[in-house]
């Protein structure tokens, strides 16, 4: 409900208000607007034109603290992450591929230009952690926590750069050549629980999802690294056993020494 200033009578909508205004108390919008202060800048008091909503004019409106502002309103703060939470449909995300691949091929000299900064920014170190540290499986949380008091320094959400590619090992041990892999039974299929011909996620079988992690240490042990993988159902049936068996990887590098 919106109150008129003037006598105190409520109405549903700014629209009422404003025949009530003209109507009634016989003045125009802008100078009961005028006589009460309203859609006026709150730094220079500048008269604001009738869709401005955000209290600034153009000269004092500052975006950053306009939404600083907004983002305090508990309304708009659960529908902006309401919006943003909702997932993305398939078809949206075929044809937002679509359009990056048509854009390249378009504009060859943008995939350059992409190329440059990226390699720029991983210099500069700006590249360091990926999503997935952030949401990182039960299991990988506790295996580094495990890890932790003989491994100090392991890493979680380290970026590895390759020729061809980005690397995003689950947890980077001591001398920086050691990568431990976590892989959970269904999202790496594993293979004491499915066959190969088995359907597990994404329309993938499990022996198209083997092929595909392979391919992946083939290429992260090309870079020089040792590549351990820790699967789910051993790691929550014989910790200690897994335990024992990465630290037994440090026992064989010093003897490669």
């Amino acid at each position: 409900m919106i109150k008129c200033l003037k006598c105190s009578k409520e109405f549903q909508t700014k629209l009422k208000l404003s025949f009530h205004i003209r109507f009634f108390h016989h003045i125009s919008v802008s100078s009961y607007n005028d006589e009460y202060g309203i859609n006026r800048c709150v730094v220079c008091k500048k008269p604001l034109v009738y869709r401005n909503k955000t209290g600034y004019c153009k000269k004092h409106f500052d975006a950053s603290v306009y939404s600083k502002m907004l983002w305090k309103n508990s309304t708009y703060r659960n529908l902006v992450i309401q919006n943003m939470s909702k997932p993305r449909t398939g078809d949206f995300k075929k044809a937002q591929s679509r359009r990056m691949k048509k854009m390249y091929e378009d504009h060859p000299e943008q995939r350059e230009i992409r190329r440059r900064s990226m390699k720029k920014s991983w210099e500069e170190g700006k590249i360091t952690k990926h999503n997935h540290s952030i949401n990182k499986s039960r299991g990988e949380s506790n295996l580094l926590l495990d890890l932790l008091p003989a491994f100090p320094n392991a890493k979680n959400g380290y970026t590895i750069r390759g020729k061809i590619g980005w690397f995003f090992p689950d947890i980077l041990l001591a001398g920086d050549n050691i990568i431990i892999e976590y892989f959970g039974d269904f999202w790496h299929a594993n293979p004491m629980i499915y066959s190969e011909t088995d359907v597990v996620h994404h329309k993938l079988t499990a022996k198209e999802i083997w092929v595909a992690d392979a391919k992946r240490i083939k290429k992260l042990e090309e870079l020089g690294f040792i590549v351990e993988i820790v699967w789910e159902k051993d790691f929550f049936e014989d910790k200690e056993g897994v335990l024992k068996r990465i630290t037994h990887l440090f026992d064989w590098e010093s003897c490669a020494l």
